[in-house]
């Protein structure tokens, strides 16, 4: 029986047959945006079903891995709590199995039931931009969820992502509205298609990122090949608009595969190494964090121990002090956000469409 997680669908729907291909054991052990993620997901959970209050985790660490609750990510956590139905609930157990060809071990971040319309919300807390369109992560949360709860009158799902920290041309908040024929008759038929009678075929995609097989796979090794091949093109003097969106797009996409490809390299030699093999030209080397106290360590010893003060008062966040009750228009009238600079950014056809009727609209 296939056994895989919903979060790993949307690379099965793709490449399906990434799951016979033998692994490199992930040893990237100190990931710090996955460890952020998790801690995120713990505040979220806590704050969300009122066991704490957010100014009551900020400076404690999540037990889930150890990592400390930051004003930073109490902030980001805290409005996206907000834009909360509190009639909803977080980190529901969608897991499911047809009993003889795959069982998908899941947990949705957020659902609600309203009237007929059903809410799935993912918040994302990484770098690496994520689309509500076609996610499939999200695709199986609603029909897991629907399936479970026999759940028959919903007449439209909407699913949304919440991601804070990566600069998207739409904001941090992405959304896409199916119907629920369009969820049945499309998407579930397709999905059930796929982990019932698999092709057991490699696929390069997006997806790879982060793939235990990478390094092993033919198809990423032939699409290596062919990034490398994008610096030997023969570049005109001055590019069209036309060929310059062309070679963006190529050179774009070549580096996403250089970038995967060494990563998926350096973590097999690793592996290797570990076991004592010899990869000439490298060496392993153990990475040290920055002069952190040690554990216990408190203002109030080293003060005593050095016969000075050293603690310093910490500037509760713009939300934080909202959320205690201050004025809401004397905080933004104190604060606001920075911009970090122009940055190019791809967009797609309809959203360009969109972004010009919007601008004609308003003008």
């Amino acid at each position: 029986m296939l056994t895989i997680t919903a979060n790993d669908l949307p690379r099965y729907m793709i490449c399906d047959g990434y799951v016979n291909m033998p692994v490199i054991k992930n040893i990237d052990e100190e990931n710090k945006t996955k460890e952020e993620g998790i801690a995120s997901h713990w505040f979220i959970e806590q704050v969300f079903n009122k066991r704490f209050t957010p100014s009551e985790l900020i400076d404690r660490k999540c037990p889930e891995n150890g990592y400390w609750i930051t004003p930073e990510i109490a902030e980001h956590a805290e409005e996206y709590i907000n834009s909360l139905d509190p009639t909803g609930s977080v980190e529901i157990d969608t897991t499911f199995s047809d009993g003889q060809h795959f069982q998908i071990n899941a947990r949705a971040d957020y659902i609600c039931k309203t009237g007929s319309k059903l809410f799935v919300k993912d918040y994302k807390y990484g770098w690496v931009i994520k689309e509500p369109e076609e996610n499939w992560t999200l695709l199986f949360h609603a029909m897991s969820y629907l399936i479970k709860n026999q759940i028959s009158d919903v007449t439209e799902v909407i699913f949304e992502i919440y991601q804070p920290r990566a600069f998207h041309v739409l904001g941090p908040v992405r959304t896409w509205k199916v119907s629920i024929q369009d969820l049945w008759n499309v998407y579930y038929t397709k999905l059930i298609n796929k982990l019932t009678n698999p092709e057991n075929t490699l696929v390069t995609s997006d997806h790879c990122y982060r793939c235990l097989s990478a390094a092993l796979c033919p198809a990423n090794q032939k699409a290596n090949n062919r990034a490398l091949e994008i610096s030997e093109k023969v570049f005109q003097s001055e590019l069209t608009d036309q060929a310059l969106s062309f070679m963006l797009a190529e050179t774009e996409r070549a580096i996403k595969i250089l970038k995967t490809t060494q990563k998926a390299y350096e973590e097999d030699a690793q592996h290797r190494m570990r076991k004592g093999q010899v990869v000439q030209g490298y060496m392993l080397k153990m990475g040290q964090s920055n002069v952190k106290w040690n554990e216990g360590v408190t203002p109030e010893f080293v003060e005593t121990m050095i016969g000075r003060q050293v603690s310093t008062k910490k500037l509760p966040t713009p939300t934080q002090l909202i959320n205690d009750g201050v004025d809401e228009n004397f905080v933004k009238s104190i604060s606001g956000r920075q911009n970090t600079g122009v940055k190019l950014v791809k967009i797609k056809a309809e959203q360009a469409a969109q972004n010009v009727f919007k601008t004609r609209k308003e003008n």
